[in-house]
Formats: C-alpha cells, sequence, structure tokens
C-alpha cells in the first residue's frame, strides 16, 4: 500500500474524532485513559453524551478533566462533591450509574 494511503487510513480516525463532540471526545480519552478498549469507549462516551442531562454530562466530564490533570477518582470526586451540594451530588452518582449501566450493555 502507498505510503500516502496509510497515512490517510491512519488520520481518518483522529481526524473523525476531532470533528465529533468535545464531550464525548473528553470522555472517550478519559476511559481509553482508565485502561478501556477504544471501540468500547467511544461507544460507552457516545451513550453518556447522549443520554445523561446538560448539568450532569458537564460535571462528568469536569470530573475526567480533573483525572486529566493528574486527580486521583477519589479526589475528582471529592472536588466536585465540594462544587455541588450534597442532593445535587447523589442525582448525579444515580444518573451516571444508570446510563453507564446502559452503556455496559449496548457498548460490550
Amino acid at each position: 500500500m502507498p505510503r500516502i494511503a496509510r497515512t490517510v487510513m491512519l488520520l481518518v480516525p483522529v481526524l473523525l474524532a476531532a470533528c465529533g463532540n468535545d464531550d464525548e471526545s473528553v470522555l472517550a480519552k478519559s476511559c481509553v485513559r482508565d485502561g478501556g478498549e477504544q471501540e468500547y469507549c467511544q461507544c460507552r462516551a457516545e451513550v453518556l453524551a447522549a443520554d445523561l442531562g446538560d448539568d450532569h454530562r458537564k460535571l462528568l466530564v469536569r470530573m475526567s478533566d480533573l483525572g486529566k490533570d493528574g486527580a486521583t477518582a477519589e479526589a475528582a470526586e471529592e472536588k466536585i462533591m465540594q462544587e455541588t451540594d450534597a442532593a445535587d451530588f447523589m442525582a448525579f452518582q444515580f444518573a451516571v450509574m444508570g446510563v453507564s449501566m446502559k452503556a455496559e450493555r449496548q457498548c460490550r
């Protein structure tokens, strides 16, 4: 296969990902960073981005960004808890749990 064709084939997934939803990209990268396979992580991110409400999706992206910046999962969760009230944080946890279960069924 010519070198240019190989280069284009390698760049297509990167370019498609760059055109996607920023939240999906952050969530997929976080999943891969945590050891998930690319295809599963992309599917999971799509389900999370589509099914979580805006506020919950933004909190999850915020947690993922904190992890990207080196925070442990526990430290990121603690930071989010400090930024929200207890009832909102519990609602967030339940929403993420429910949508994550859906994603698990659809993406595995």
